[in-house]
């Protein structure tokens, strides 16, 4: 028998039917709220992050990251497991730059957006004290 976790960014599916799962191994799941066997979701890949349902529970957005500071967000089709490149996001200032957040995109797909950690320090340099 599977383990499995809710711990995905991805909420039920618009039409109330589905909702993810994962077992923490880069695994993740179709599962019926009404019941029955999950479905594993085809065509995502070991670091592979789902982010949020679209087009009538038919499609997610999932995140991609190919460096620490970009990030590529893709639209997977559920049913046949085609996907394409979305989005890119990389910000322009990468100053001080240590990681970045998980995307946020509304199920419309119309708006998104991403958060950067950034981390600053003074360095302060004194000479002849005694």
């Amino acid at each position: 028998m599977r383990s499995f976790s809710t711990t995905v960014a991805v909420s039920a599916s618009p039409d109330g039917q589905y909702f993810l799962t994962t077992d923490g191994a880069n695994h993740y799941w179709i599962q019926p709220i009404g019941g029955g066997e999950p479905r594993e979701i085809q065509g995502l890949v070991e670091g592979d992050f789902p982010l949020e349902w679209h087009n009538d529970s038919q499609n997610i957005f999932f995140e991609r990251r190919g460096s620490l500071d970009a990030i590529d967000i893709y639209d997977l089709n559920l049913t046949n497991g085609q996907q394409k490149l979305w989005t890119h996001f990389s910000p322009t200032d990468k100053t001080a730059m240590v990681t970045m957040r998980h995307a946020l995109i509304t199920p419309d797909g119309a708006h998104s957006l991403y958060a950067v950690q950034r981390i600053y320090s003074t360095l302060f340099v004194a000479k002849n004290i005694r």
